[in-house]
């Protein structure tokens, strides 16, 4: 084979299988794949970064544990992003509570928020869908558009019904198709007129 050809990249799938027979290089070859995009996950989950940086720690830790138990029955990275979705359940438990923390105030831990800029396709949309969804509901959507899942697997993910993640994924399009109509009337109408206000 001339030396400039490449050998296609292997499938997630057949790292998986290479590191369920012990390479830790297959595994860290995957763990490249999906670091930054698990990232982005877990902070729509978490609300913060520090508690997203540690939980996708612990669910990289998790999945190499566990990775013997991993059947190409799913996908990789259904199989992840369900560890993933899961640690997230956890580490909220363990803190008792939701943090409320908003990715995009003014209080916002800005590295946060530039990876959070940095990492989401057409960001006004991502942020419209973060201010009016709840948690779940924007889970699903990003699962669907941003990572490309099927219902079946976002079913598997978020540990809801198949009917749920698309009742979900319908709402969720119709209210941000409202929230940008009404945006554009208003953009459209233009600011008042100065000094156009009726007499008292």
């Amino acid at each position: 084979m001339p030396a400039t050809e490449r050998q296609p990249a292997a499938s997630d799938e057949v790292l998986a299988s290479e590191a369920r027979d012990g390479s830790l290089a297959a595994f860290t070859e995957l763990l490249d794949r999906y670091d930054r995009r698990l990232l982005r996950f877990l902070m729509h989950r978490t609300r913060s970064i520090s508690d997203a940086e540690d939980a996708l720690q612990e669910t990289c830790l998790k999945a190499w544990r566990n990775i013997h138990l991993y059947t190409p029955r799913w996908r990789f990275c259904t199989w992840l992003f369900t560890i993933a979705a899961r640690v997230a359940i956890d580490m909220r438990r363990r803190n008792g509570t939701v943090r409320i923390q908003q990715l995009y105030d003014d209080q916002a831990d800005p590295a946060a928020a530039s990876a959070q800029a940095e990492a989401a396709p057409d960001n006004g949309l991502w942020t419209l869908a973060r201010r009016l969804l709840p948690d779940e509901h924007y889970a699903a959507l990003w699962l669907y558009y941003g990572e490309d899942m099927s219902v079946r697997e976002i079913s598997a993910v978020l540990g809801r019904s198949s009917a749920w993640v698309k009742v979900s994924l319908y709402r969720s399009r119709r209210a941000l198709e409202r929230a940008m109509s009404a945006e554009a009337e208003a953009g459209a109408a233009g600011p008042p007129p100065v000094g156009g206000g009726a007499a008292c």
